[in-house]
């Protein structure tokens, strides 16, 4: 009897010690992730391509396209062949603190492959938007991947096929056709939805046209609404949402490779045109400003939405241009008094707008003044490149995004090139 109660006794303390170690290296596997982001990009980094990096609540999320090595080694071609297709890339993405500590970090392979991120955005609950393209083949058409993810980096809905059937079928006469992949943006909706905009070009034997679409879909992924308006634009375009108004303001322009194709061959000079479309929080066409003349002379790089009933638009005319658009079409507060171009720019709801001009960062007052301005060289405090990916590009690369971490701290990713920078401007 002794025995059988010492037997007993002994499976029982090895089970209880089997769940201490088993609950010690849980803990110790989620103090793992206390490690700061750059450690994790430094280690794991060759298999990211970094596409979007976005401020959701006090957190950032890096949203990147992870590569599968397991299919790459899988896909290596025999001696002789060659190999046809790259390693699958799969959505993966990383949360970290202002401390640039790390709060998870998921990939998703059960979602459709990634090829390229087309745009994010937070939501006012703190979930992300997320518009991406998967690989695409001669003549497919383009359907972007729509998915919102939580605060703990879980899916809570995927569109897998974010533009409508109905809207997309060829006949026999007419070709539908994704207009440009610089047209498709995503917002986040008054109800904690997603917004996608984009641009289809429909063709047919004779001539071409263009229509550009927003389709809302609320915080359960379900499609609430879509709405459409012909357009002579199909070069790269900016979507806001004004969150005072309640409204959706797209902002056109004539900035594309074929369209700069298409003057060169006319003999004519290729000139800036802009347009703006305001729609309703309900898809309701609220204005239709088909060419903005107080723009003719201003190339528009970069929009994000500022106070009021405005939009803050960023670019060059002879010289860096800045100034506020509302949706009547009106400028004001124009600033042209840099050189250069101002490429990229965004709005610190506390401190003005953040704002690169060639080479440097410039941060700007509400009333665009000039407060700080130096160049991004001299104030990198810590920097990784996946050097795969940018053996292959040129050293002036376009920034992506620009996050702020606090205290004058902020993260530059840059495009392509898998390229991200923490810099000081107080330095």
């Amino acid at each position: 009897m002794a025995n059988i109660f010492n037997r007993t006794f002994y499976i029982l303390n090895s089970y209880i010690l089997m769940v201490a170690i088993f609950i010690a290296c849980m803990t110790v596997s989620g103090a793992s992730y206390a490690v700061d982001i750059w450690s994790v990009l430094e280690r794991d980094g060759n298999e990211l391509d970094l596409m979007a990096l976005e401020s959701v609540g006090h957190n950032t999320l890096l949203v990147s396209a992870k590569y599968d090595q397991r299919h790459w080694q899988a896909e290596q071609p025999a001696a002789g062949q060659m190999l046809t297709s790259g390693p699958a890339k799969h959505l993966h993405i990383m949360s970290f603190n202002s401390k640039e500590s790390i709060n998870w970090r998921r990939s998703y392979p059960a979602l459709p492959e990634v090829n390229e991120i087309y745009s994010v955005s937070a939501t006012s609950n703190d979930h992300l938007c997320i518009a991406y393209g998967r690989p695409y083949h001669d003549r497919e058409f383009i359907n972007p991947v729509v998915v919102q993810v939580g605060p703990n980096g879980k899916i809570i809905w995927a569109n897998t096929s974010a533009i409508p059937q109905s809207s997309i079928e060829s006949s026999s006469s007419t070709l539908v056709q994704m207009a440009n992949l610089d047209s498709i943006n995503i917002v986040d909706s008054a109800d904690n939805g997603c917004a996608l905009a984009y641009i289809l070009r429909l063709q047919t034997a004779e001539s071409e046209s263009f229509q550009i679409h927003l389709v809302n879909f609320d915080s359960s992924g379900n499609l609430q609404w879509r709405a459409s308006q012909d357009t002579d634009l199909y070069g790269r375009m900016f979507l806001t949402r004004d969150k005072q108004q309640n409204h959706f303001a797209i902002v056109q322009t004539n900035q594309s490779r074929d369209a700069a194709i298409a003057a060169m061959m006319a003999a004519r000079p290729f000139s800036p045109h802009t347009s703006m479309i305001v729609f309703s929080s309900k898809g309701e066409l609220l204005k239709h400003h088909k060419k903005l003349e107080t723009l003719s002379k201003v190339w528009v790089k970069h929009i994000v939405d500022a106070p009021g009933d405005l939009i803050l638009l960023a670019g060059r005319s002879k010289t860096a241009w800045i100034g506020f658009l509302d949706t009547q079409g009106k400028v004001s507060g124009v600033n042209n008094s840099m050189e250069g171009e101002f490429s990229y720019v965004n709005h610190q709801f506390s401190t003005g707008f953040l704002l690169v001009q060639n080479a440097s960062l410039v941060s700007m007052g509400d009333q665009l003044k000039a407060r700080i301005s130096k160049p991004i060289s001299r104030i990198v405090k810590k920097k990784y490149s996946n050097a795969l990916l940018a053996a292959k590009l040129p050293e002036q690369v376009p920034i992506q995004n620009i996050v702020p971490l606090g205290n004058q701290n902020y993260l530059i990713l840059y495009k392509l090139g898998s390229k991200l920078l923490k810099v000081d401007l107080r330095d």
